[in-house]
């Protein structure tokens, strides 16, 4: 009862990150997110398809010019950043398009607020403290920018040009001008839980930006590589249910009109479903309470597959084993033992060396294969020596013989077979 609790209570982990093997790239990961942003190295992307171009971009010239509807879109993108960015702790800023001008005059306006007078307040002053108030991303380019023409370039004249850096170079304005793009970036590893419930809250977040603004955005998408993970997890999570009743279904079918009873397929899929959640319960246990390394999603999924199949041979081999006895005339429980007698040490045997190939994953300096080696070394290990060996059949002890009850047609073919 608790292995099953914690395996139905206990969230499986899309950190890809966590789970690669101890190198210099999950160690320069843990680097960035120590002291910077973990999300630099994946950044979330909220993309908007606006009614109208925002902007003007000019590829031969390298400028980007807003256009008359550009601004009130700036103005309502730049109102969406701020808001996400205070939306959650996680989320260490949201960056979207920024026009020159308008950072330009902040600083100048900034600058007079500390007692310089306006005659001595110079371009190339106001142009290198706006520099230095842009994201750490976008900062090299700008500056480089205004090494080639100058840091006393008047704002009207450099605006052009570092609209187009920033805003076209960092991809936060398309070709078009159709759609602008904000950087989400968040404090935490990008794959993390943390990160992880940050996309769900965003993608909420953005869709009710849509709904609110109809006549400036058109459409809207959340993206990225920690939003992939997200995605393609949940569409797996959601087909594979299906696939999890079909496959139950079919082997309830099979073994149904195999040992023509009522019961034993039910106490066949119930007892394999048991032995994967104890395995489930155990791998987080190790895993996640024990090593501290997070139990990726793909595991259960895979576990059922592989001991639904594997398991499912053990106890048949040894459920019909039980049936021969019984139509041999036993009674159910010299049935019983006397299929453990016969099949007992095989299915020990055969499941001592499956188990056991799994478990050689644990050798393994990736944490993945290490988890995918336990669990299902273990679930195997478990369905073999305690499962079928012991539970099954004192279940079908209690169950005497109901475990054979069944449709008349059934058994009546069965009866014709043996005479």
């Amino acid at each position: 009862v608790p292995l099953c609790y914690v395996a139905f209570t206990s969230d499986e982990s899309y950190d890809m990150i966590s789970i690669m093997p101890d190198s210099e790239g999950k160690h320069g990961v843990e680097i960035i997110t120590e002291r910077a942003e973990g999300g630099l190295i994946m950044p979330t992307y909220v993309l908007y398809e606006l009614n109208s171009p925002i902007a003007v971009v000019d590829n031969t010239t390298h400028t980007l010019t807003w256009t008359p509807e550009g601004y009130a879109y700036l103005q309502t993108l730049n109102k969406m950043a701020a808001e996400i960015a205070a939306a959650d702790e996680n989320i260490s800023y949201a960056l979207g398009p920024t026009p020159w001008a308008s950072v330009y005059e902040l600083v100048y306006q900034g600058i007079i607020a500390q007692g310089v007078p306006a005659a001595m307040i110079t371009p190339e002053m106001v142009n290198q403290t706006a520099v230095n108030q842009l994201p750490a991303a976008v900062q090299p380019a700008v500056t480089q920018l205004f090494e080639t023409i100058g840091w006393n370039a008047p704002a009207t004249a450099a605006a052009p040009y570092i609209d187009y850096a920033v805003n076209y170079g960092a991809g936060l304005v398309a070709t078009n001008g159709n759609y602008a793009v904000l950087i989400v970036m968040m404090a935490d590893e990008p794959m993390s839980a943390v990160s992880m419930d940050s996309i769900k809250a965003l993608k909420e977040l953005a869709a009710g930006y849509a709904a609110e603004y109809p006549n400036e955005i058109k459409d809207t998408w959340v993206t990225g590589t920690a939003v992939t993970v997200q995605d393609i997890s949940e569409v797996v999570d959601k087909e594979f249910t299906w696939i999890e009743i079909g496959v139950v279904v079919l082997i309830f079918i099979l073994l149904f009109f195999v040992l023509g009873s009522y019961f034993t397929p039910i106490r066949s899929l119930f007892t394999i479903l048991l032995s994967i959640s104890w395995t489930i319960g155990l791998t987080h246990l190790v895993f996640t309470e024990l090593l501290g390394i997070p139990v990726t999603w793909i595991v259960p999924i895979v576990l059922l597959v592989v001991c639904l199949g594997l398991g499912m041979d053990y106890d048949i081999l040894l459920t019909t084993r039980i049936k021969e006895g019984k139509s041999k005339g036993l009674s159910n429980d010299e049935a019983i033992t006397n299929a453990l007698e016969k099949s007992g040490a095989v299915i020990t045997l055969c499941g001592l060396i499956m188990g056991g190939t799994f478990l050689t994953l644990l050798s393994s300096s990736s944490p993945m294969l290490q988890e995918f080696g336990f669990a299902l070394g273990f679930a195997i290990l478990i369905d073999s020596l305690i499962v079928v060996t012991y539970l099954v059949p004192a279940l079908m002890h209690l169950m005497g013989d109901w475990s054979w009850k069944g449709p008349k047609f059934l058994q009546k073919r069965r009866a014709t077979a043996k005479e």
